[in-house]
């Protein structure tokens, strides 16, 4: 199955619909939100996605080729579960002191779930659907955002942390059979955790 001119369509679509509601919410920040409390949740979501290189290594780009291939993608998962909850314990003491990033603390270990899912929707060329997920992700984060512009810093990590959530939530649902499948046997295999390290990083320099 390849994607056709129907998906293509939708995708270059719903680009342009993530372009415009990306602007809405550059608009709602710069309007509704001090630039230093934009500029400190800025950082921290500098940070989010640093730590989301560690927990998420490499997904999803290649974990596509390892589906395919049908390599034991079971070690790779429990491998970075461990070094999510790792992370998330530090946030968790992080937290007790900055209580505005708990949001984003409790949604990392999701993200290793979701990786996965928009692996497998790739893989059946399903990227108007992954596309569609992004938008929504933007629209739920603009909304929340606004709605909730009165609690300032803590606004917006809650803000950031629903879009991400919903996008989630839907990702997980439409691939939760394949999902479950991949990890539904406990492994933990050494070399192929080393091999998938070491692709990982050579990925990340290769993107910078």
């Amino acid at each position: 199955m390849k994607i056709g001119k129907k998906e293509t369509v939708l995708v270059f679509g719903l680009s342009l619909v993530s372009k415009i509601l990306t602007y809405f919410l550059l608009f709602v920040l710069g309007n509704y939100y001090s630039k230093a409390s934009y500029g400190l949740v800025s950082f921290t979501l500098s940070i989010f996605n640093l730590v989301l290189f560690f927990s998420v290594m490499g997904l999803p780009t290649i974990l596509i080729p390892w589906i395919i291939d049908k390599r034991d993608i079971s070690s790779i998962f429990y491998f970075l579960s461990i070094i999510n909850i790792i992370f998330v314990i530090i946030g968790l003491f992080i937290s007790i002191k900055y209580s505005w990033i708990l949001p984003l603390v409790l949604i990392l270990p999701l993200m290793l779930l979701d990786r996965i899912g928009v692996a497998i929707l790739n893989i059946k060329y399903k990227y108007h659907i992954v596309r569609f997920f992004n938008v929504l992700l933007i629209l739920i984060t603009s909304v929340s955002v606004f709605i909730l512009k009165d609690l300032d810093i803590l606004g917006l990590t809650i803000g950031y942390s629903l879009g991400y959530l919903t996008s989630i939530i839907a990702t997980i649902y439409l691939t939760r059979k394949e999902i479950f499948k991949l990890i539904s046997k406990v492994r933990f295999n050494y070399p192929i955790i080393k091999e998938y390290i070491k692709t990982g990083f050579a990925l990340y320099i290769l993107a910078i």
